[in-house]
């Protein structure tokens, strides 16, 4: 007799965009620097910039210049993401196996979708341009006046009505950065900390997950 087919673990898996599946930390450094260029500010380093990843863009950018004016933040905000989509600014790449990975979750029905803090037309531009946009089922980014990573009301409003039979147990947030642990902590879901990517888990945070390369989901994910 066959024995019953196991429940896969996990229905809705939640993705990260930077540093989770595409390494967009050399367009991220040069979009930031163009951008305090412009405006005659003092560069950021590097490392300082990409410490900052995972925050909403606007608050990365006052947090790397404290005396910017808020009444300019709009501005910095607008003058970056223009500067994203500039031909001469670097091209982001796949991290290894995400394709394969995707696909065979795909395969496998699971549904998935991708949440970041980066503007939603650059993040569904980007995604195309890699080649991922038929693996999603959503591809949320931010929007005026919309909840974001951490914001439990970002699952509330956007995720959990399109999904409405998948409970929150039965979800797995995978990210680099303490947004995407504490977001997953938000809505009582498990988390995959991507410990190959940009950020960090945060201090008060404690990853259901941790994978050193996103082929390592395929178990979790009951691929195997």
């Amino acid at each position: 007799m066959t024995p019953p087919r196991r429940a896969r673990p996990y229905e809705l898996v939640i993705f990260d965009f930077d540093g989770t599946l595409a390494d967009t930390g050399p367009t991220i450094v040069w979009c930031v620097q163009k951008t305090f260029r412009d405006f005659g500010a003092p560069l950021p380093t590097p490392e300082r910039i990409m410490a900052a990843v995972g925050l909403p863009l606007d608050q990365m950018l006052a947090g790397m210049h404290p005396a910017l004016p808020e009444s300019e933040l709009l501005g910095w905000v607008a003058a970056y993401r223009s500067s994203y989509l500039v031909p001469g600014a670097p091209r982001a790449a796949l991290y290894p196996g995400v394709s394969d990975l995707l696909a065979a979750a795909r395969e496998h029905a699971i549904c998935m979708l991708v949440a970041s803090n980066k503007a939603e037309h650059i993040l569904r531009a980007s995604t195309a341009a890699l080649g991922l946009t038929s693996y999603f089922d959503l591809i949320l980014g931010d929007l005026p006046k919309t909840p974001r990573k951490p914001e439990y009301a970002l699952y509330a409003e956007r995720i959990q009505p399109c999904f409405p039979d998948i409970r929150p147990e039965r979800i797995l947030v995978v990210g680099d950065a303490w947004p995407d642990m504490a977001f997953a902590a938000a809505i009582g879901a498990d988390s995959c900390y991507a410990r190959y990517g940009f950020g960090n888990p945060g201090p008060a945070t404690s990853p259901t997950h941790i994978i050193d390369g996103l082929p390592e989901l395929a178990p979790l994910l009951g691929l195997l």
